[in-house]
């Protein structure tokens, strides 16, 4: 029985706790909204920029230059009709605030005088310094600021940051119209792959620190920051989250931004989408590509043929008046259709055929008939084999299809209920599914999502200098993924995955470590940097209750805010069996290095009395801010302010949580909280901006120099996913070694049930310290000054220091040292590896032991948990950068923005999910400092420039051609873009076993190896991996025992760092193998390894972008356009990272007969250098570019488009 009743009534005895302390929860939070409410109703307001609010601000003087007291001054918003009011206080200035992005034009009145100025195009967040000059009545006193041009200097703030304005949302080139790759034009940003939200980092901080709001509501996919992330771990090909058609425009600050932004200690990206007005106006487009005009993409060549592309995208938008001067509506759809060829290059065993002995072929390897029979399954039948041996690896290439079909649409309604009330809904809807390929095995990933997002705003102007905003939002991200394998050899891989390179977790993500280019077959796709699973579908939503507040009193402009974030998320965990070996040869022989079942979360529990169902985990955000931006004087500005942020643990609802303590090996109270969160979250914020000559004359005069400096503290909770694990741990999951392929799942799990001190169960967990969230120290000093042709130079120092930041290892650790017994006697509980021998002296049996494993007898060790894979907090990180950017903003003739990062990002990690495992298994906070080298995205160089550019033909432009000139050569637009980095870090790693084998006798060990008393002797310290079967049948060889290799272990994490061999160059130039990995050696047993975290560097990327655009007018306010787009003009190839781990090389034993067989092809010891063959085909391999269909870093193809705008 299912029902809820049962699972709250049998599953929690404490139901009553658990409500009473749900309903004070409740309370508290009514209480905060209507504290919040209270406020509102209370105290004068505007709404901040943190809902993408703009200001106008100045001075007004007669024509004599005195200023002008009680003048009234009004803005009225060209698209609606609105209108605000302010007056002139007693030394001549005004300010109106609370003003949405538009075009607007203001009048100034007193007495007989007036003047009017027209064609102000106000930005996200952009406060205009607007003086003016009064004129008698009836004197033509008329300014045309033509889009702002003379207040790009920025005075309000020390945030670096862009504004990215209408015309480059709707005329720049972007390779699939994502939103994301405009955040490029944001001071610090970098781009580390195509310019996808996931791809994108801002002043050396972790994506999942972003923080991105669609009309002040946020718009994560909750699980992660990054829209379109599925669960934590995998990104989607869907682009139309926020379809580009909606956005009017957005503002993106990368590094010390005032007190009104936060929850996150990355970029800022506040999008303001479009709304109706008191006209008509909308668009019907299309843009379509083919590769019949495309460029092959670098490795079609290889195999001649060029992968498939279609690209369709299409739709339209309507606006307009619903009510005149009343209501207002807009409404868009886009479809976006792919079809397009992905190239997949990996490792795979080669046939049977090839290399296993008789009978299953001509090879050497003596293969295990029953892993033989996976071989097939590593390569689907259409790869094509690009390299055979000489090795055990082939190196095969797949060709196959991704499909990608996506719907969104949006509707805004306004409505103004007077000049001093309006309110507006607005809501977005967005569809996708895709069936992409993943690798070369034949696999492929069925995803499916639905992100939306809506918000209710209302609006009320008490008072020229009083504004209160109320905003209730809601954000989704629905999404499903499922992995697709075919049946090989009568072998259902739907439910299992196998993976010949030592890591149990799927395919490397960015930042996520080294790659080693080996495919990995089976339906299991990845969970998260522990685990795979079937799917792990996630039904999250967030609801936010926000009000923000103004009073504008004087010289001061105060605000301040707060939100109310209630998180609700929805999941189950599906599992299956990951087969992981140490090398191809561990491989062949089925000698199985872990096995990790893992069940459904939402079968029954074997810890809550067999209660089933998704998870329902919930959390809350409670934010609020005050801040004063203060004008000293006309020139001279200051921005102070206090935010706070607290942030609730993460729990299920029904304390359906598994809280596993990493130092006494036990399972708290799942009532308990999971982990800590400071309540202490105080964020100052300062800044100061100075003009030094505002009334002189020539360059710096004028105030066309600017000066700002600004410091802040500021806190972010990272990604909700490093926060679930408690959660998705409520199943069974068991991690077996010393076993062989095939395992029965249902007899695992028999066994987890009936064997608690000997199940190895395998929790995810946190250290008892770990806390959250993230504390970041930024600071900056700038200048902006005016170049002519009203250019804007901004030069900065920026930097951060990162506290606090998370951190991962593992607990249970294999115990250090080990020794040697006889056989039969008493097991010691303090060694980590235990040998037992026979009377000769050969060993016999080896036992491992961890922490919390249970020693009794002469041969029992048993473990009722294996490797534990734990978080914890406190890691540091320094960044600093020389950040530049030049811009001229204008609606019409040239509009510019380039930025320059000059940077260094330098720690023990890079904090949220794109922290590693500690390479040496720390615990303590110092020892994580092994890990202390260059953070995974820090990129030494990067730039970005944008331009749009209207030619100077046709009528009314500096070239009148007539009307036959004018038709052809009139009204086309011409626009770029140039986007270029220097390398992304290189994590070189390396498979590690656990255990190892190791010759122990002074003089060498002698071990019989052939007929008639061949021996062969191997030198004291000779290392071989540890042999799968070991009993009195099958000792080791004489001499050797088992010793520790990795101290601590990390199996399940075994990818370690190698040593370095001194004065051997660590690059190739030899075609497309960058790295020599002669360059390193394993590391000794019982050692680490000497190479720094991520100090060489991968390929660069450079892109240059072009679209012309006709536009044919048919009237004012009615054209036709025709574009053509082509991205990557010069079809230069942009490389992904390579692969850059190094497969086990030590040598294999086997036995049979009492003769011992040492493998010595491709083999080396500790201290010998690496040749390729290995340490793999693939190592230091560039196999495949950095997309392969659409997006930054394809090879060059052409876009045509029509869009009709009426």
């Amino acid at each position: 029985m299912r029902t809820r009743e049962r699972f709250k009534d049998k599953t929690f005895p404490n139901k009553d706790t658990s409500m009473h302390e749900n309903t004070i929860h409740l309370r508290k939070q009514f209480l905060f909204i209507a504290l919040i409410l209270v406020a509102a109703s209370l105290l004068p307001a505007r709404s901040s920029a943190q809902s993408g609010q703009a200001r106008i601000a100045g001075s007004v003087t007669d024509i004599n230059g005195a200023l002008v007291q009680g003048a009234s001054v009004v803005a009225r918003n060209e698209r609606t009709g609105e209108e605000h009011t302010a007056i002139t206080d007693e030394s001549g200035r005004y300010l109106i605030a609370a003003l949405r992005p538009a075009d607007y034009s203001v009048t100034a009145s007193s007495l007989h005088l007036g003047v009017q100025a027209s064609h102000i195009q106000l930005l996200v967040g952009q406060e205009v310094n607007l003086p003016l000059t009064l004129h008698p009545v009836g004197i033509d006193a008329k300014v045309d600021v033509v889009a702002g041009t003379d207040v790009l200097v920025d005075t309000s703030s020390a945030a670096m940051g862009a504004n990215v304005n209408p015309r480059e949302v709707e005329g720049l080139p972007i390779n699939g119209r994502q939103l994301s790759q405009l955040y490029l034009q944001a001071p610090g940003s970098v781009n580390s792959g195509s310019g996808t939200f996931g791809d994108i980092r801002f002043s050396g901080r972790a994506v999942e620190q972003n923080a991105i709001r669609y009309d002040g509501i946020e718009g994560t996919a909750i699980i992660d920051s990054s829209p379109g992330n599925l669960n934590g771990e995998i990104p989607t090909p869907f682009r139309l989250q926020s379809s580009l058609e909606n956005i009017q425009e957005f503002r993106v600050d990368s590094n010390n931004y005032p007190a009104e932004y936060g929850t996150g200690t990355g970029g800022q990206i506040n999008v303001l989408t479009k709304s109706g007005g008191k006209d008509f106006h909308g668009s019907v487009f299309e843009y379509f590509r083919n590769d019949k005009l495309d460029a092959a993409n670098f490795f079609d060549n290889i195999i001649g043929q060029k992968s498939k592309l279609r690209l369709n995208q299409f739709g339209g938008s309507i606006g307009g008046p619903i009510k005149k001067d009343k209501a207002f509506f807009f409404f868009s759809f886009e479809g976006y259709r792919l079809r397009g060829g992905i190239n997949s290059i990996e490792a795979v065993p080669g046939l049977a055929s090839r290399i296993c002995a008789a009978p299953l072929g001509t090879g050497s390897i003596a293969c295990n008939p029953a892993t033989a029979a996976l071989i097939p399954a590593f390569r689907a039948p259409g790869a094509v084999t690009l390299r055979t041996g000489p090795d055990l690896f082939d190196t095969v290439q797949l060709q196959a299809n991704n499909i990608v079909d996506e719907n969104t649409a949006a509707l805004r309604l306004d409505y103004r209920f007077n000049q001093k009330h309006s309110a507006y809904f607005r809501f977005f809807r967005d569809q996708g599914s895709n069936l992409q390929p993943d690798g070369v095995t034949g696999r492929q990933i069925s995803i499916r999502q639905v992100p939306q997002n809506g918000v209710f705003a209302l609006q009320s102007i008490l008072t020229p200098t009083l504004l209160n905003e109320f905003k209730l939002g809601y954000n989704a991200a629905y999404s499903r993924i499922i992995g697709v394998a075919p049946t090989v050899n009568g072998i259902d891989l739907s439910n299992l995955s196998f993976n010949i390179s030592g890591s149990v977790a799927g395919f490397a993500l960015p930042g996520q470590g080294s790659n080693a280019g080996v495919a990995t077959p089976g339906g299991l796709i990845r969970a998260n940097s522990a685990q795979n699973g079937r799917g792990q579908p996630y039904t999250p939503y967030s609801l936010s209750y926000i009000d923000n507040l103004n009073w504008t009193r004087g010289n001061h402009s105060f605000k301040l805010g707060g939100e109310l974030r209630q998180i609700h998320l929805y999941t189950d965990r599906q599992g299956g069996i990951t087969y992981t070996f140490a090398s191809i040869n561990n491989f062949l022989a089925n000698a199985v290095q872990t096995v990790q079942y893992l069940g459904d979360l939402s079968a029954p529990s074997p810890f809550f009395n067999n209660s089933t169902g998704p998870a329902q985990a919930r959390q809350s955000y409670y934010i609020g801010y005050a801040q004063d931006e203060w004008k000293i004087k006309p020139n001279l500005t200051l921005n102070y302010g206090m935010r706070y942020e607290y942030y609730t643990p993460l729990r299920e609802a029904n304390n359906r949580q598994i809280l596993f303590d990493i130092v006494t090996g036990q399972l708290r109270d799942s009532s308990q909280v999971p982990l800590k969160t400071s309540k202490t979250n105080f964020g100052p914020r300062v800044a100061l901006s100075w003009s030094p000559n505002p009334t002189g004359t020539g360059f710096f005069g004028g105030g066309n120099t600017v000066l700002r400096g600004g410091f802040g503290i500021y806190y972010g909770p990272g990604q909700t996913e490093d926060q679930i694990q408690p959660i998705e741990s409520n199943r069974i999951s068991s991690t077996l070694s010393n076993v062989t392929f095939p395992q029965d799942p249902a007899v695992i799990a028999a066994a987890f049930l009936a064997n608690p001190n000997n199940r190895q169960y395998q929790p995810r967990a946190y250290a008892p310290e770990y806390t959250i969230p993230e504390k970041v120290y930024q600071y900056s000093v700038s200048v902006q000054q005016m170049l002519p042709g009203k250019m804007i130079l901004t030069a900065a120092y920026v930097g951060s220091e990162g506290r606090n930041l998370f951190l991962r290892s593992v607990a249970n650790r294999i115990l250090p040292g080990q020794t040697v017994i006889a056989d039969g006697t008493t097991l010691p509980s303090s060694f980590g590896v235990i040998n037992r021998t026979n009377g000769a002296g050969q060993v016999i049996a080896v036992n491992t032991v961890r922490e919390f494993s249970i020693v009794s007898g002469t041969s029992s060790v048993q473990n009722p948990f294996a490797e534990i894979d734990d978080k914890t907090s406190g890691g540091h990180d320094t960044y600093r950068a020389l950040q530049m950017s030049l811009a001229r903003r204008f609606s019409t003739g040239l509009t510019l923005n380039s930025q320059y990062t000059f940077s260094r990002s330098f720690g023990n990690t890079s904090g949220s999910n794109e922290a590693r495992t500690a390479a040496n298994n720390a615990r303590a906070l110092s020892e994580f400092d092994y890990d202390n080298g260059y953070n995974n995205f820090d990129v030494r160089h990067t730039f970005n420039l944008s331009a749009l550019y209207d030619l100077p033909f046709g009528s009314g432009r500096k070239h009148d051609l007539g009307s036959v000139g004018n038709a052809i050569l009139g009204n086309w637009e011409i626009g770029t873009i140039l986007n270029g980095r220097s390398g992304l870090p290189l994590e070189i790693g390396i498979v590690r076993p656990d255990v190892v084998i190791q010759c122990a006798r002074t003089g060498g060990c002698i071990v019989p190896t052939g007929a008639a008393g061949a021996i062969t002797t191997f030198a004291n310290g000779f290392v071989a991996q540890l042999p799968g079967t070991i009993n009195a049948a099958n000792p080791l060889p004489p001499g050797f025992i088992a010793v520790v290799n990795t101290p601590s272990g990390g199996a399940s994490r075994n990818v370690r760092r190698p040593d370095l061999v001194p004065g051997v160059n660590p690059y190739l130039s030899n075609d497309r193998l960058i790295l020599n990995p002669a360059a390193f050696t394993t590391p000794a047993p019982g050692t680490f390894g000497n190479v720094p975290r991520n100090f060489l560097r991968g390929p660069g990327f450079k892109q240059f972008d072009l679209v012309l655009n006709k536009r044919i007018k048919f009237s004012e306010s009615t054209n036709l356009e025709f574009r053509t787009e082509i991205f990557n003009v010069l079809n230069h190839t942009n490389f992904d990272i390579p692969g850059s781990r190094l497969n086990l090389a030590l040598p294999a034993v086997t036995q049979a007969g009492g003769l011992y067989t040492v493998s010595t092809s491709n083999v080396v010891q500790p201290g010998q250098a690496y040749t390729q063959a290995a340490a793999g085909g693939t190592f230091g391999l560039l196999r495949q570019t950095v997309v392969r269909d659409v997006g930054l870093g394809t090879s060059r193809q052409i876009q045509f488009a029509l869009r009709l705008n009426f």
